[in-house]
């Protein structure tokens, strides 16, 4: 096996790792506004800009393991 395929194959593997990771994050985060929300009593707009923007990256990283690419623009939108 060539090294530019075992880097290849290293690099793609901490790619996926990296984002696993992020999804995680992101889910965690999407459960404490959920609960801060909760606490509080109501919901704000800043809370529903919040929430989409987590859905935006999970949008992005479930479009990343589907088409193998990373759809940058979609957070060009939202700014």
């Amino acid at each position: 096996m060539k090294a530019s395929c075992i880097f290849e194959s290293f690099f793609k593997t901490l790619e996926l790792i990296g984002l696993g990771i992020i999804a995680i994050a992101t889910v965690i985060a999407i459960a404490q506004e959920v609960y801060a929300m909760y606490e509080h009593g109501k919901v704000a707009l800043s809370d529903l800009l919040l929430l989409f923007i987590y859905l935006e990256v999970i949008t992005m990283i479930g479009i990343y393991y589907q088409k193998n690419m990373l759809p940058v623009r979609f957070p060009i939108y939202i700014v």
